[in-house]
């Protein structure tokens, strides 16, 4: 799992600053969980995002992508399922995130 900066509207993804890479499976199974538990809004944020995620199988083929709408929104496959869902626990994916993210002085979670 890849968090990438931008949402739709930044370009292709293989073009996109990775901010973190997922890799442990504790780890993607918690933002699986934070990703995925909530409430669907019935409808789409207009803007195109901010921050995408990607979901890639073992092969490091591209899954399925979601972006993040504001504080708490997610929108996955947002063309074809025309439904963001407003997460349970905004603040701990947020958390998660940032805490995931790489800095100057530590890289990545491998």
């Amino acid at each position: 799992m890849r968090i990438l900066d931008g949402g739709e509207d930044a370009g292709p993804l293989a073009d996109r600053a990775t901010l973190a890479e997922l890799r442990s499976p504790s780890t993607i199974e918690a933002a699986r969980k934070l990703t995925t538990t909530g409430r669907f809004t019935e409808n789409i944020c207009r803007c195109p995002g901010d921050t995408t995620i990607t979901l890639h199988d073992d092969s490091d083929e591209l899954v399925t992508t979601a972006s993040l709408h504001g504080y708490g929104n997610v929108s996955w496959e947002r063309q074809r399922l025309h439904n963001d869902l407003h997460v349970a626990d905004p603040a701990a994916l947020h958390l998660l995130l940032a805490t995931h993210a790489p800095t100057p002085h530590a890289p990545a979670e491998r």
